[in-house]
C-alpha cells in the first residue's frame, strides 16, 4: 500500500520515567528494585506516575497564573439578606499571559486536579468486577416485579456495593490510621448559611460517630466530586475561602476546619494516592 497523506497519534514516552517514580513514590528504592518493579508492572506504573506528574504540573501552571492574577476595583451592591439590609462585594479577575485571557482558569485547574487525583485512585486499585442492575436484581430475589420503595432500595444497595464505587470507597479504608484521621479531622460536610454553616445540618455532623463521618467524606469525594464531574461535568473547587461572607446554600458542602495555608484537599490526596501505590507495590521487591 503507498503511503498518502494520512495521520496517526504521536506515541509519547516518558524518559525519566524511572527517576520519575523514584522522585514521588518509591524514594526508599534503590535503582534495580525499580528496574524489576518496570519489568513486571510497566505499564501500570507508567500510566500512573504520567498522569500523577501531569497533576502536579498543572497545579504549578496554576501558580504561574497566580502572579499575574489582578482584580477590578472591587464593585459593591445593596442586598436583602435574611430580611436585613447587606453589600454584596464582587470581585472581578483579569489574567493575561504570554497575549492570552486565563480568567478564571486557576479554579478550572483546582477542579481537575481533584477530579484527575479521584480517577487516579481508581486506577491504582484496579477494575472491579462489574454487574448490571437487571442480573443483580435477578440475584437478590426472585419476583419479577418490584414496588417503587423496593427498587429505590435496591437501588441505594446496589449503588453502595458494586463496581468502582465499591473499590474507591476500600481505598481509604487501607490507608494508614492516621491518614485517615487526618483527612476526618480536616473536613466536615453542611450546608451554608449566609456567612456561616447551617445549624441544622451541622448539628447532625456533630451528632455522627467519627467513623461515619470519615465514610460520609469519602463518599462525598466519590458522589459528589468525581462522579458530578463525570457525568454532568459539575466541578467542585477546593474548600481555601472563608466563610465569611458566603451565602446560603441548599445542598452540602465540603468545608475545611484547617486553614488552606497548612493543608487542602489536593495535598491530601497526594497522599492518599502516594500510599496506596506504595503499599501495592512495596512487596513485590
Amino acid at each position: 500500500m503507498e503511503i498518502g497523506d494520512y495521520w496517526a497519534p504521536q506515541r509519547i514516552d516518558n524518559p525519566e520515567l524511572k527517576s520519575d517514580l523514584s522522585k514521588y513514590f518509591f524514594t526508599e528504592k534503590d535503582s534495580k528494585q525499580i528496574d524489576e518493579l518496570l519489568s513486571k508492572h510497566k505499564h501500570q506504573l507508567t500510566v500512573i506516575c504520567d498522569r500523577f506528574e501531569f497533576i502536579q504540573k498543572l497545579m504549578n501552571f496554576k501558580k504561574i497564573l497566580i502572579k499575574y492574577r489582578k482584580y477590578e476595583k472591587p464593585k459593591s451592591e445593596e442586598i436583602i439578606l435574611d430580611g436585613k439590609k447587606a453589600f454584596a462585594i464582587t470581585r472581578i479577575e483579569h489574567i493575561d499571559f504570554e497575549g492570552f485571557e486565563f480568567n478564571g482558569l486557576t479554579y478550572d485547574i483546582d477542579a481537575l486536579a481533584q477530579y484527575l487525583q479521584l480517577t487516579l485512585i481508581d486506577t491504582i486499585m484496579g477494575s472491579a468486577d462489574y454487574l448490571h442492575i437487571v442480573p443483580w436484581l435477578k440475584k437478590q430475589s426472585s419476583n419479577k416485579t418490584f414496588s417503587i420503595e423496593e427498587l429505590d432500595a435496591f437501588h441505594d444497595k446496589y449503588i453502595e456495593n458494586n463496581g468502582l464505587r465499591k473499590n474507591f470507597i476500600k481505598a481509604f479504608t487501607i490507608i494508614s490510621d492516621d491518614l485517615q484521621k487526618k483527612i476526618s479531622d480536616t473536613f466536615l460536610i453542611a450546608k451554608l448559611a449566609n456567612n456561616g454553616i447551617e445549624q441544622e445540618s451541622y448539628n447532625y455532623w456533630i451528632g455522627l460517630s467519627e467513623r461515619d463521618k470519615y465514610l460520609k467524606i469519602v463518599r462525598y469525594l466519590y458522589d459528589d466530586i468525581r462522579c458530578k464531574y463525570t457525568h454532568s461535568s459539575i466541578r467542585n473547587f477546593l474548600s481555601d475561602t472563608h466563610i465569611m461572607g458566603r451565602q446560603s446554600t441548599s445542598f452540602k458542602v465540603l468545608i475545611s476546619k484547617v486553614d488552606p495555608k497548612k493543608i487542602t484537599l489536593f495535598d491530601l490526596l497526594n497522599e492518599v494516592i502516594k500510599e496506596l501505590l506504595i503499599s501495592r507495590y512495596d512487596k513485590i521487591v
